[in-house]
């Protein structure tokens, strides 16, 4: 039995931009990282190519090795650079099928066999081991790891769709990823041939105080740049029924930018300050990276007052904005009653407490404020997102900080023409939240949409509503 393996480092361009000289002997050590735990199991490197190995294990079973290679990177402390995660790729193959599978000349492996173990590893994410249905069946797994089984897909080059599994062990450092990266997908089904095609590119950037941001890019036209809401993670949105459509229809006609707020999705998961001029600091942050000169502006939920207030500092920059389901006031900024406090108060603990379970119960009560006319499959990705996207403690101090915004003084300095848009019978966001806003911002224009979620979904009236107003108005300017 060959057992091919394939490895690169997840967003190395990117790091090697920003971190040039601190990359090259973080890169050296992942090399002898690696080196060490394939030979130590009987594999033998091919070929180290850029930042990636190839080997092959000879009759030799891969697992612990590449466990261990997943163990040793995630706990290191890499300084400037965060994290180094790799992406790992398996596919094993019967030595009697050289010259269909795969050819050999002096040593090195070469055939489809190859293709299809570079398939399997482009599906992975930083972190995150992949195997073959081959790999799955023929290799007993170490002490304590498990399999996980992601079904069946179609992968680029490859004849036939592959059975695909994950290896996972308590000790890893990562253990819950997006969906797979592959041609086609069963959580993907009925996805329009228009998103497919879109792509997005994904840089990297530092605050003012240091902390690394993850910003995206995807379409082409003039610049909408988008604030950073609550609950993102720029990789996992592309591909969920929940935000598809908006970025879809936001990319279409124009160069959408948006980004992970700090202590979120791509972005640095663990950051000393979460506050709201930190987060105003963060759009700045990523405009200044982007190089943007003057751009339209879109803020939803609490992007929105985040927006507001760099608008108001930067009235050179933005050429229109747009605001949809915000507030100009925090919830414990507004006037309350004191059972409406209490039900602020639980629902922050709730984020406390349950966040990181595996159970969603706790998850699903903010899914229903969110998007209370989901499908399963929307509040099921929405829950999911709430998981992935940042640790309890993180979303519960996000909360506590978007409790305290207050822009209604900022809002007045506004001078860009600004659309305001809020669902009448928003769980979330009370529209009169929304309205207060807009009769603070000079010359605002308040559009009410018939809807009861947070976040527009696609197959509502008022998501078709909300688009055409946005279009126009974008247009307009």
């Amino acid at each position: 039995m060959l057992t091919f393996l394939l490895t690169d480092i997840e967003n190395s361009t990117a790091l090697w931009d920003l971190y040039g000289e601190t990359m090259l002997p973080a890169l050296l050590l992942h090399n002898n990282i690696l080196e060490e735990q394939i030979t130590r199991a009987g594999g033998r490197i091919l070929e180290m190519r850029g930042d990636g190995i190839q080997a092959v294990f000879e009759d030799a079973n891969p697992l612990p090795a590449v466990m261990e290679i997943q163990r040793q990177l995630g706990s290191h402390s890499w300084g400037d650079i965060g994290e180094l995660r790799i992406r790992i790729g398996l596919h094993s193959v019967q030595e009697t099928s050289e010259g269909v599978e795969f050819f050999r000349r002096d040593d090195q492996y070469y055939g489809p066999v190859m293709n299809h173990t570079a398939r399997i590893m482009e599906a992975a994410w930083g972190g995150q081991i992949l195997v073959s249905e081959q790999v799955q069946q023929n290799w007993p797994l170490p002490a304590d790891a498990s399999w996980q089984d992601f079904g069946w897909h179609a992968l680029k080059g490859v004849d036939k769709p592959q059975r695909i599994f994950g290896l996972t062990h308590p000790d890893l450092q990562r253990l819950e990823f997006p969906p797979l990266r592959t041609v086609s997908q069963p959580w993907r089904t009925g996805e329009r041939e228009g998103h497919a095609s879109l792509k997005q590119r994904i840089s990297y950037c530092r605050s003012w105080d240091g902390t690394q941001l993850a910003y995206a890019a995807s379409g082409s036209g003039p610049t909408l740049v988008k604030a950073a809401n609550w609950l993102s993670h720029l990789e996992f949105d592309w591909h969920s029924p929940v935000w598809k459509h908006w970025l879809e229809g936001f990319s279409k006609d124009h160069t959408l930018i948006r980004y992970d707020e700090r202590g979120c999705g791509l972005s640095a998961r663990e950051v000393d300050e979460i506050s709201f001029e930190a987060w105003v600091h963060d759009l700045e942050a990523v405009v200044d990276a982007a190089e943007l000169e003057h751009f339209a502006l879109l803020g939803l939920s609490k992007g929105v007052a985040i927006a507001t207030a760099y608008a108001a500092r930067h009235p050179e920059r933005v050429s229109r904005l747009i605001l949809y389901g915000g507030y100009a006031r925090g919830r414990e900024r507004r006037d309350v009653d004191r059972d409406k406090l209490e039900e602020i108060q639980m629902l922050s603990q709730m984020v406390r407490l349950g966040w990181g379970k595996e159970n969603p119960a706790f998850r699903q009560a903010f899914t229903t404020l969110f998007i209370p006319e989901a499908t399963p499959e929307q509040m099921a990705w929405f829950n999911e997102l709430q998981r992935i996207s940042a640790s309890p403690e993180t979303a519960y101090r996000i909360r506590q900080g978007s409790s305290q915004i207050d822009v209604t003084e900022l809002a007045k300095k506004v001078k860009a023409p600004t659309l305001v848009l809020h669902a009448r019978q928003d769980a979330l966001t009370s529209f009169a939240e929304g309205r207060l806003l807009a009769e603070n911002i000079p010359g605002a224009r308040f559009v009410l949409l018939e809807s009861k979620n947070h976040l527009l979904l696609e197959d509502e009236p008022a998501w078709d509503r909300f688009m055409a107003e946005a279009k126009a108005f974008l247009d307009a300017g």
